[in-house]
């Protein structure tokens, strides 16, 4: 998994890698941030987890199972709503692909109402928090 962990962090986007079954195999920080988690409560969960609303879990699972047929490079778009740990629900725009190993990259892009350093600052007070 080394070499997803450096694609993964070289990301900005908030991104996700899944085994074939839709479990979290790895993330980066900027998926933590957004669902405002820590990596122990992400790693090996599904990401259906944090799709409040039934009718976007069943588009990401058809998406999703669409792709395990299919070979490596095919993908799907979705805007579906994440519900983070704490917090509302947050509109999203999902890019899936599929990569020649079978996992599946997903990454995305929120839409957000808020002006993005709001975002910044609010993901580093949670962070100072944290720490202490």
């Amino acid at each position: 998994m080394g070499v997803y962990r450096e694609i993964l962090d070289a990301q900005r986007e908030p991104t996700v890698l899944l085994d074939s079954f839709g479990m979290v195999v790895s993330c980066n920080r900027a998926l933590l941030d957004l669902l405002r988690c820590h990596n122990d409560q992400v790693i090996g969960e599904p990401l259906l987890a944090w799709f409040p609303r039934t009718d976007e879990t069943a588009a990401f699972g058809r998406a999703f199972l669409g792709l395990r047929a299919r070979a490596a490079g095919h993908g799907f778009n979705l805007t579906v709503h994440l519900a983070p740990a704490i917090g509302g629900q947050l509109p999203c725009q999902l890019q899936g692909r599929k990569l020649s190993s079978g996992h599946i990259l997903v990454s995305g892009t929120p839409i957000e109402d808020r002006p993005p350093i709001e975002a910044d600052v609010g993901g580093a007070i949670k962070r100072s928090l944290e720490a202490l």
